[in-house]
């Protein structure tokens, strides 16, 4: 009996998930600004996102002119971009000055321009966030990605066009210390 892929289809419990079926969730956004004080007005304008990567470093060894090579130390790309939808509110510009001026402050009515507000504490700029799946019939699934110690690494310029007749929407880089695949509560 040949392979067909109809065979293997109806093994398979699950339906194949979505890549338009995500949120990207910041619980305590409201700790590094007070712009954004409601997670969901973060989640509503985030647009695309990506599953963070991980993998480990090779190590070689030479022996009696053959190479091995062994798992090293774990690398990740420590950072995470979003695209997110600006509404006139401009509630995503106000909320994003204002996490980065908690990072590093350049504001010149700033008590300390120049510096961190936080005095270099991670704990008083970083936050952690959550990356959740949802099936196609919108419940979410039973994993979810956690990422610790995130904080705005850059968010990038928008042209502004009179001829254009698109949306605000800012690229955003956060960067992260580490994630984890845990079980969604």
């Amino acid at each position: 009996m040949g392979f067909h892929i109809n065979q293997r289809l109806n093994k398979i419990d699950a339906d194949i998930a979505r890549i338009y079926n995500w949120e990207m969730t910041f619980p305590d956004i409201a700790k590094v600004t007070t712009s954004i004080s409601d997670a969901e007005d973060f989640i509503i304008r985030t647009r695309n996102s990506t599953i963070p990567s991980k993998g480990n470093e090779k190590i070689q060894t030479d022996f009696m002119g053959m190479k091995a090579f062994f798992a090293g130390k774990p690398v990740f790309t420590n950072t995470i971009t979003l695209l997110a939808e600006e509404f006139e509110d401009l509630l995503i510009s106000k909320g994003m000055y204002e996490w980065n001026e908690n990072v590093f402050s350049t504001s010149l009515k700033s008590v300390s321009p120049g510096s961190s507000l936080k005095h270099q504490k991670k704990g008083g700029y970083a936050i952690n966030a959550f990356l959740k799946l949802y099936s196609q019939d919108g419940t979410i699934l039973d994993k979810q990605w956690k990422l610790y110690n995130v904080f705005p690494e850059n968010v990038d310029d928008v042209s502004l066009d009179y001829a254009g007749n698109d949306s605000i929407k800012y690229s955003m880089t956060f960067s992260f210390d580490t994630w984890e695949l845990i079980d969604t509560p």
